[in-house]
Protein backbone atom coordinates (compact mmCIF):
# COMPACT_ATOMS: atom_id res chain seq x y z
CA UNK A 1 0.00 0.00 0.00
CA UNK A 2 0.99 3.71 -0.64
CA UNK A 3 1.77 6.12 2.12
CA UNK A 4 -1.86 7.91 0.15
CA UNK A 5 -3.83 4.59 0.87
CA UNK A 6 -2.41 4.50 4.60
CA UNK A 7 -3.49 7.82 5.30
CA UNK A 8 -7.12 7.53 3.69
CA UNK A 9 -7.44 4.74 5.59
CA UNK A 10 -6.63 6.44 9.15
CA UNK A 11 -8.75 9.38 7.89
CA UNK A 12 -11.64 6.88 7.33
CA UNK A 13 -10.77 5.46 11.23
CA UNK A 14 -10.88 8.71 12.31
CA UNK A 15 -13.89 9.52 10.89
CA UNK A 16 -15.60 7.03 12.42
CA UNK A 17 -14.09 7.18 15.56
CA UNK A 18 -15.20 10.75 15.86
CA UNK A 19 -18.68 9.24 14.78
CA UNK A 20 -18.52 6.77 17.67
CA UNK A 21 -18.23 10.16 19.73
CA UNK A 22 -20.76 11.72 19.34
CA UNK A 23 -23.91 9.72 18.64
CA UNK A 24 -23.15 7.34 21.71
CA UNK A 25 -24.19 7.78 25.23
CA UNK A 26 -22.85 4.67 26.27
CA UNK A 27 -19.15 3.25 27.36
CA UNK A 28 -18.46 0.61 25.17
CA UNK A 29 -19.07 2.59 21.84
CA UNK A 30 -17.02 5.20 22.87
CA UNK A 31 -14.15 2.72 24.11
CA UNK A 32 -14.17 1.85 20.47
CA UNK A 33 -14.18 5.08 18.80
CA UNK A 34 -10.57 5.29 21.10
CA UNK A 35 -9.72 1.88 19.97
CA UNK A 36 -10.25 3.62 16.38
CA UNK A 37 -8.52 6.55 16.99
CA UNK A 38 -5.30 4.60 18.27
CA UNK A 39 -5.61 2.22 15.22
CA UNK A 40 -5.35 5.84 13.14
CA UNK A 41 -2.76 6.80 15.01
CA UNK A 42 -0.82 3.23 14.14
CA UNK A 43 -1.17 3.71 10.83
CA UNK A 44 0.22 7.21 10.19
CA UNK A 45 3.13 5.92 12.29
CA UNK A 46 3.64 3.04 10.24
CA UNK A 47 3.23 5.37 6.75
CA UNK A 48 5.67 7.63 8.37
CA UNK A 49 8.23 4.72 9.00
CA UNK A 50 7.90 3.22 5.24
CA UNK A 51 8.35 6.61 3.88
CA UNK A 52 11.54 7.82 5.71
CA UNK A 53 13.14 3.87 4.57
Amino acid sequence: MTRQHLHGLAALLLIAGAGLYMFTETLPPAIAGMACTLAAALLMLFAWHRERR
